[in-house]
């Protein structure tokens, strides 16, 4: 029986999926295999869905009714994935039975179920996976907590990203130079890459290209899925939602992977 690997996406819905979402993604998963992860996958939950369930909170303090999500939402058109998690949680939200509310009522009864969605699914994150590899000398990070005003914070880190002393991975990316040459090479035969791809193709290099060398805080968020394919065993299969970057990825290093 193969392992399989949780991607980012997996990880998100295991952890904060309904009931649904949940049964979808573990019916791909074979029994008895080994649901593996890495501390990188994490720490891309924290900085990413995590941390849009933080700045969904934190909005709401400064509004004045529930109505108004939906006004702040629409001028987020430049953050397509904040919009994703903001409307996926308001409809998880309405999912649930909940009493006759005002307006403004409606707001605190939001802002306490996503206290609970942070909490419970900051648990529940590294929870789905039962190893949790780190080759690439990811940091772990804190517990997410509400400040004195009532924001929930979260300690991250990411002033150490970036600096050659206290970031695993540009070690880690130079011992792979060649892998990660012949990855962004294939990725950039690739006919009309995406943004997102293209992005990759650049900030790949900047990680493996000189060693013991700062790098762009952004060239590890950029080369994200890259890194996270390259790193999955290779005996082990994939699990993910984002078939339009992984596929290519999984052909290019090789992997076997699969979509939900």
């Amino acid at each position: 029986m193969s392992d399989v690997f949780l991607e980012t996406t997996a990880v998100i819905g295991l952890a904060f999926g309904n009931h649904d979402a949940k049964g979808h993604i573990n019916s791909h998963i074979p029994s008895g295999s080994r649901r593996i992860t890495s501390q990188y996958v994490i720490y891309e939950v924290y900085r990413g869905y995590l941390r849009y369930l933080r700045l969904l909170h934190n909005k709401t303090l400064q509004l004045n009714g529930f109505s108004e999500i939906f006004e702040y939402v629409g001028r987020l058109h430049y953050m397509p994935s904040y919009v994703g998690a903001v409307l996926g949680n308001m409809k998880k939200y309405f999912d649930g039975d909940h009493p006759k509310l005002s307006d403004p009522d409606r707001l605190v009864h939001f802002r306490g179920f996503l206290r609970k969605e942070i909490r419970r699914g900051f648990a529940r994150i590294s929870a789905v996976a039962d190893v949790i590899i780190n080759q690439l000398g990811c940091r772990d990070a804190g517990t997410p907590y509400e400040d004195d005003g009532g924001l929930y914070q979260h300690t991250l880190g990411t002033e150490l990203c970036g600096k050659h002393e206290t970031c695993g991975l540009k070690g880690y990316a130079y011992s792979y130079r060649v892998d990660l040459g012949r990855i962004r090479d294939g990725l950039a035969r690739i006919i009309s890459p995406d943004a997102e791809t293209k992005a990759r193709i650049k900030y790949l290099r900047e990680l493996y290209r000189v060693p013991k060398r700062d790098f762009p805080k952004t060239a590890c968020f950029r080369s994200s899925d890259a890194l996270i394919v390259h790193e999955s065993p290779v005996s082990s299969t994939i699990l993910t939602n984002n078939k339009k970057h992984i596929e290519p990825l999984s052909n290019l290093t090789p992997r076997n992977a699969d979509y939900f």
